[in-house]
């Protein structure tokens, strides 16, 4: 796979989970409001920075201000407390995470 290709697998994989962490209306709605509110923005500076003006550096930045949040919806997700029905989409962004840390894309360009 290229850098881009893998970059636009992430953006679908994270646009998913803030779609299902926004929709899920069981229990716990105001801790998942405010996950996707928090997340939300963060996906769509991603999303900028691989799909609107693309730049390896500013979808770095994206993706570093998107760990904390993402550990969260993991969490609340794995622990039961939560089913997003996002598990394939949290296996992908936890796989692509470091994508623009990698070596084998260290001279791609998105």
């Amino acid at each position: 796979m290229s850098l881009r290709k893998d970059a636009l697998k992430l953006s679908s994989a994270l646009n998913e989970i803030v779609s299902q962490v926004l929709s899920y209306d069981s229990g716990r709605n105001s801790y998942a409001r405010k996950l996707a509110s928090r997340l939300g923005p963060l996906v769509e500076a991603y999303d900028q920075a691989v799909l609107v003006q693309p730049s390896r550096v500013e979808a770095l930045e994206a993706l570093s201000g998107l760990a904390e949040c993402m550990y969260d919806v993991s969490s609340a997700s794995a622990s039961g407390d939560m089913e997003f029905g996002i598990d394939r989409e949290l296996e992908t962004y936890w796989k692509l995470y470091t994508i623009f840390r990698e070596s084998k894309y260290r001279n791609e360009s998105l």
